[in-house]
């Protein structure tokens, strides 16, 4: 019995390893970063880091293989890939380093998608996020310095931030400072929408920014489809 249980043991804990070092491996498809959650995990579990390291770059080689044969859209990051289109950003967007974004086209005129993104208070009506709520705190509510408390749901913890625009361009940009109090290593400081008019309407791009670390990329991807699914949701709202 002492065996069995050692050996169901090892399974479950094989399993939570694997678990784990999918999501990290499915937002890199690296064997490298797979391979050290996987020794990190595992370790701190008090298993075999040989089992972790393995296990951690079993994942990573499969996502790595997979990129050979399968398009990006055939590995969604969150089960089914949220419904519509979103575009990855234009030359005349360049991220600069710690930052993530998506595009989109809403048949809306340019100043109504404006004016929609620029009332930050309404933006928990197309978020995805869980329970978002944005509470006006100071300044003019749709200029420079105005300052909001931003509510949301993240991992089952209520998570609270201070935002304030920091720039507005009519028609063509708003950007915002994002400043947590929380202890949390993945920290989002900020980010912007840019706007476009085209022939089907309006361009809309979404861009998080994020305090940089040595390993920028391993979680912050898996904000993307958030950001796609709030742009959906704003074009859903605006062209209904």
């Amino acid at each position: 019995m002492p065996q069995k249980k050692t050996i169901i043991k090892r399974l479950t804990d094989l399993l939570s390893v694997l678990g784990m070092a999918l999501v990290i491996g499915l937002a890199l498809r690296n064997l490298v970063i797979g391979a050290i959650a996987g020794i990190l995990l595992f370790g701190l579990s008090g298993g075999s880091l040989l089992w972790g390291a393995l296990a951690g770059a079993g994942v990573g080689v499969l996502f790595l293989l997979s990129e050979l044969f399968l398009d990006e859209d055939d590995l969604p990051l969150f089960g089914s890939q949220p419904q519509g289109t979103t575009t990855e950003l234009d030359p005349q967007y360049p991220l600069a380093a710690g930052e993530i974004g998506r595009q989109i086209v809403i048949r809306r005129s340019l100043p109504v998608v404006f004016a929609e993104v620029l009332d930050f208070e309404r933006h928990g009506e197309w978020s995805c996020e869980v329970g978002l709520r944005i509470r006006h705190l100071s300044g003019d509510r749709q200029q420079v310095g105005a300052r909001f408390q931003r509510q949301a749901t993240e991992i089952g913890a209520s998570e609270t931030s201070i935002l304030q625009i920091t720039e507005i361009i009519p028609h063509q940009k708003i950007t915002y400072t994002q400043a947590s109090t929380d202890s949390k290593p993945i920290k989002i400081i900020g980010g912007y929408f840019c706007f476009a008019a085209t022939t089907e309407g309006t361009q809309v791009a979404a861009v998080l920014q994020f305090k940089t670390s040595p390993g920028f990329g391993v979680v912050e991807r898996l904000y993307e489809p958030g950001i796609h699914q709030d742009l959906i949701n704003l074009k859903e709202r605006l062209e209904a």
